[in-house]
């Protein structure tokens, strides 16, 4: 199994929407999520960054995470995520 830990801050005045948009993920989302061997897949909010944990369980992380993010429900989503977060600087 292989842990993965990623970092990504959110707008102040996004957040509320953010929070709201991930209590009622869509099922097409989640489905995608588990067929690409994810679990235990939790967002925290930390001083204004989000910390997103997940597990992969597969044998090909790679193709996993490009065919997840090829799903039409996981680019739709990540389309509307996209515009409340901050990405990193690489700092």
């Amino acid at each position: 199994m292989k842990r993965i830990v990623q970092t990504i801050g959110v707008l102040p005045d996004k957040f509320s929407e953010y929070c709201s948009l991930h209590d009622q993920i869509w099922p097409e989302v989640s489905n995608a999520i588990k067929e690409a061997n994810i679990c235990n897949y939790s967002i925290f909010h930390f001083n204004g960054h989000l910390v997103q944990y997940f597990e992969y369980s597969g044998t090909d992380f790679e193709a996993d995470m490009q065919n997840l993010s090829q799903s039409e429900a996981m680019q739709a989503w990540c389309s509307i995520c996209k515009t409340m977060q901050i990405p990193n600087s690489g700092q």
